[in-house]
């Protein structure tokens, strides 16, 4: 008798298309567990974070070193400087500094 119900379980295309569902929802969650282990591994032990206030004496060199050295930047601002000569001409310079906020290098 229950080797009719396995065949019978067995060789129904719903319960197989089902068992298959549960098979793959189980390791879609098992990869998701082991990517969220390996960031927070990563994170603890090779990520450093260095927070400066703006009052910081150090922090107009700091966002002036992370232009310089950091060519990706995703958040800036832009400041700009106008003079006019004596010719009447105007002359504008923009500089593209770092925002606050967080920057990640590599």
């Amino acid at each position: 008798m229950l080797k009719h119900f396995t065949v019978a379980t067995v060789s129904n295309k719903t319960v197989t298309k089902v068992v298959g569902l549960v098979g793959l929802s189980l390791a879609s969650m098992v990869i998701d567990e082991a990517i969220g282990l390996i960031k927070r591994y990563v994170w603890r032990n090779y990520v450093t974070e260095l927070e400066v206030s703006n009052t910081d004496k150090s922090y107009n060199w700091l966002l002036q070193w992370i232009s310089k050295h950091n060519q990706q930047l995703l958040h800036f601002s832009v400041t700009t400087v106008c003079r006019n000569t004596e010719s009447a001409h105007a002359t504008s310079k923009f500089d593209y500094e770092p925002n606050a906020g967080e920057h990640m290098f590599k």
